[in-house]
């Protein structure tokens, strides 16, 4: 069966995309006579490198966080050379790895890096080989590469494509859960006043109550495109009052907190912080993060929003003491549809999507993203996005 067959296979839904993708490397691998190799996927925004396949190595020391002597190997052959060369490995943190999990003696102490390209992937091979003879950089080998990636990429697009349709329709349902539940409790809060139950000021509360909760909705369901659409971009955007865009996110947030008794505290400058992009998608990112923090701090808590500036950059930080952060989940947890063990253990609803929306959000308006857990205090965990200022002589209507 020929690479696109195999893939074509896949796509079908008769095979499991694993499997096939350790056949294909397989036959590179045979055919090119290496002795060993990895098949990885590699993201340049973060420098790591997720093991698809390998042959000769044990796989699972070298998955997730654990694979950082590959991914710095990696980044340093992308940095000296992001061309298919022979790179030396002795004396290197994966050689070390190596020589603790299997029996290279016979291993030349040199690896063949090929990088390759196959739809919006990044892909590396990393050959080793027990002869120099074989570390020649062949046209057979180039071609035998390239169909692989082909296919390859082909796989993880349809298993991508079916997971995030998956994912999608668990994320509508809750956002659907979600405004039922507060159009239900805007209902009760305002037949209570027209019926005469509430007067005065107790009246009055419950009325503003009833239009956070329906700004939520609003904003809940207005926001829904930019969230599931896989390409947003940043199309619309303009100067805005940034300072205004947090308050009110904390405005529309406050009726959750209060329901599972956190307090919001906002730290920010005294002046109105000015910001160019796409509000809607800032305010839409912001709330993410304060109810992904609300979510999982715990009850009779709080949680912090920070917003700094400088002259070239704004950075929004969400502070909260709750489930414990380990290296896996800082890795991955901003990838579409990921969850923490912890979260399902504590069957935290969610589906994945809110933190992935705040990275897509992010990178569009050309920032940074990330979390870091607290020394000593394992429980405090800070979101942090960093937005670049756009100067005023630069804004387009």
């Amino acid at each position: 069966m020929s690479f696109r067959e195999l893939a074509e296979h896949a796509e079908s839904g008769h095979v499991s995309v694993e499997p096939l993708i350790t056949h294909l490397f397989q036959r590179v691998i045979d055919h090119n006579n290496f002795v060993a190799g990895f098949l990885c996927r590699w993201h340049a925004d973060t420098r790591t490198a997720d093991v698809l396949s390998a042959h000769g190595i044990p796989t699972e020391p070298f998955r997730g966080s654990r694979n950082a002597a590959l991914a710095q190997f990696v980044g340093q052959c992308v940095n000296v050379r992001c061309a298919t060369h022979v790179h030396k490995c002795s004396d290197t943190p994966l050689w070390n790895a190596l020589e603790r999990l299997t029996n290279i003696s016979a291993w030349r102490h040199q690896a063949l890096f090929v990088p390759a390209f196959a739809g919006d992937y990044d892909f590396v091979m990393v050959a080793f080989s027990d002869s120099d003879n074989q570390m020649t950089i062949a046209n057979e080998m180039r071609h035998d590469v390239a169909d692989m990636v082909n296919s390859v990429a082909l796989l993880l697009s349809a298993s991508e494509m079916t997971e995030r349709v998956r994912i999608t329709e668990l994320y509508v349902r809750e956002v659907g859960h979600d405004i039922a539940s507060s159009v239900q409790a805007i209902i009760a809060k305002l037949r209570a006043v027209s019926r005469g139950l509430l007067k005065g000021e107790s009246a009055m509360v419950k009325i503003r109550e009833a239009e956070q909760e329906m700004m939520a909705a609003y904003r809940s369901a207005d926001t829904l495109g930019v969230t599931v659409d896989p390409d947003y971009n940043l199309s619309s955007a303009d100067w805005f009052n940034l300072s205004a865009a947090v308050r009110e996110v904390s405005d529309l947030c406050r009726s959750e907190a209060e329901e599972r008794h956190i307090e919001i505290r906002i730290e920010m400058p005294g002046d109105d912080i000015e910001l160019w992009g796409d509000q809607k998608a800032i305010q839409s990112a912001i709330t993410q993060l304060l109810l992904n923090a609300i979510k999982y701090a715990r009850g009779s808590s709080y949680v912090v929003m920070v917003l700094d500036a400088d002259e070239n950059h704004v950075e929004i930080r969400v502070v909260d003491r709750g489930v414990p952060l380990d290296a896996e989940e800082r890795l991955h947890m901003w990838d579409f549809g990921w969850r923490g063990k912890r979260a399902k253990e504590l069957h935290v609803n969610g589906s994945g999507i809110g933190l992935y929306t705040v990275k897509k959000i992010v990178r569009a308006h050309g920032g940074r993203w990330g979390s870091v857990t607290t020394p000593k205090a394992e429980d405090v965990a800070t979101f942090f996005v960093n937005l670049p200022k756009k100067q005023r002589d630069h804004r387009t209507r």
